[in-house]
């Protein structure tokens, strides 16, 4: 009788991580959940806030149970955030002490989501790709990460909200009509469900998209100018909020778009107003029209373009302004 007889085909022996295993972000409750190649780094789940595991980007057919099928855990505690990183059978380890998230910004583009963390850390930004479907578990890490500055709807008290009104200086967020941006309605939605989650923030600006022209004079000039026309460049709508502690920023997640596709993509950038060293501003070189705006927190550089004629540069060093005056 020959090997194959005698041993015969592979026996498939399936998992419960295997059997759960889909596109979603988790929440981890116990040991028993937490992915293999994980389980070296203790947890203490009675003093976590929320442990998330998620997924490879691969399709479930694509899977294997001995395989390790999670790229990250994240484990968010009171003293920081762990971040654990699977680097082909090894682990990565950042952790974010409270003190060091420097900003937030969640965006996804139809079903690709990505987390960037802001932070003082030597190696920078920490990133975690996540599938969009998972939005609103990622959401709530997000909540979660807000009260290491004293924001967010946990943190949130009424003195941030009278410091918002005093900054704001205009029309309450209802009165943000859904066709304000012209086409972006989903930015304004996106707004909207915002201002229900968190009814204490204040419209600072709106800025809809933009087709832009080249800079500059001459014939180079001019010839791109004339192909701008058949290929435009367009700078992406945004709606600034504040409450006197974080300014929100509501876009897409690429700030520039050239051609004309439609774009899905949506983006939140949440700023904490105390850990911002500055507001620098300049006309872009490329350009006409547009400037662009640079937050400096730290370390960090968060920068954005914004069209000249629009209030969003306005609005963000109104909420700076609030920010500088409450503090002092």
């Amino acid at each position: 009788m020959s090997r194959a007889a005698q041993h015969g085909p592979p026996v498939f022996r399936s998992t419960p991580e295997y059997d759960a295993f889909g596109p979603w972000v988790l929440p981890v409750t116990g040991p028993d959940e937490v992915p293999p190649l994980f389980r070296r780094h203790p947890i203490d789940f009675t003093g976590t806030q929320l442990v998330l595991k998620v997924p490879r980007p691969i399709e479930r057919r694509d899977a294997l149970p001995s395989m390790d099928l999670y790229d990250h855990l994240l484990i968010l505690q009171t003293s920081g955030l762990t971040v654990l990183t699977r680097v082909e059978d090894q682990v990565r380890t950042h952790v974010v002490a409270p003190s060091e998230l420097l900003a937030i910004e969640d965006a996804t583009d139809l079903l690709d989501g990505r987390l960037t963390l802001f932070t003082a850390l030597p190696e920078g930004p920490v990133t975690v790709h996540y599938n969009g479907s998972s939005r609103d578990v990622v959401g709530q890490l997000v909540d979660g990460l807000r009260a290491f500055w004293g924001g967010g709807p946990r943190a949130r008290s009424a003195d941030a909200a009278g410091v918002a009104g005093e900054a704001a200086g205009v029309e309450p967020p209802t009165q943000l009509g859904l066709t304000a941006l012209g086409p972006d309605v989903a930015l304004v939605t996106a707004y909207r469900e915002l201002a229900r989650t968190e009814p204490w923030i204040r419209l600072l600006s709106a800025q809809a998209r933009q087709q832009v022209v080249p800079a500059g004079q001459g014939a180079g000039a001019a010839l791109a100018r004339a192909l701008h026309t058949l290929w435009p460049m367009t700078v992406q709508g945004a709606i600034v909020t504040g409450d006197g502690r974080e300014l929100q920023v509501v876009h897409r997640r690429e700030w520039w778009l050239r051609g004309r596709r439609p774009v899905h993509s949506l983006a939140r950038t949440v700023i904490p107003l105390a850990r911002v060293v500055g507001i620098e501003a300049e006309d872009d070189p490329r350009y006409a029209g547009v400037r662009v705006l640079t937050v400096v927190i730290g370390p960090a550089r968060i920068s954005f373009p914004v069209a000249a004629a629009s209030a969003t540069e306005d609005g963000v060093r109104a909420g700076h302004r609030a920010a500088s005056g409450a503090a002092g």
